[in-house]
């Protein structure tokens, strides 16, 4: 089954379409992301929200 799922990928990204549909979500990911990261309010989210779950996680895997 995973076999199957990836040679369909493989396929859908080696056609013209798929590739063009590719590059098209990637530059507008990557634009979203600059804009977000690009607000110091956004930014400080961000950072303050990955800082959680990492502590999270570090007193997860700990035990505490």
């Amino acid at each position: 089954m995973l076999t199957n799922i990836k040679n369909k990928v493989v396929k859908f990204i080696s056609d013209r379409k798929g590739s063009d549909v590719v590059t098209v979500v990637a530059i507008i990911a990557f634009a979203v992301a600059v804009i977000l990261f690009a607000l110091p309010t956004t930014r400080e989210a961000i950072v303050n929200f990955v800082s959680n779950v990492m502590s999270k996680l570090t007193s997860t895997a700990v035990g505490n």
